[in-house]
């Protein structure tokens, strides 16, 4: 991906970060099945807090975000909402 968010083939790209807590992160990990896996103690040198591409890249999706609303947001910024009006 180039600077400008786009691809060598001069198609648009989008990239998203989850500005989720450490604190989040680890109440988050305590609902998977991976939770016994790894813990904490392994997870502490992967968090980078606020580890965001240059140039403003991405868009963050902030921690308070339901998994409904990032979807939605997503789903909008690709272009692939039917508005209601063209639906059969």
């Amino acid at each position: 991906m180039s600077a400008s968010g786009r691809s060598v083939t001069g198609q648009s790209l989008r990239g998203y970060y989850l500005d989720v807590s450490w604190q989040e992160t680890l109440r988050r990990h305590d609902t998977r099945p991976q939770r016994a896996q790894f813990g904490p103690d392994d997870m502490r040198p992967w968090y980078l807090e606020q580890d965001v591409l240059p140039d403003a890249m991405e868009t963050i999706i902030d921690e308070s975000s339901t998994l409904d609303d990032t979807v939605r947001l997503i789903v909008r910024d690709a272009g692939l909402l039917v508005s209601e009006a063209t639906r059969l």
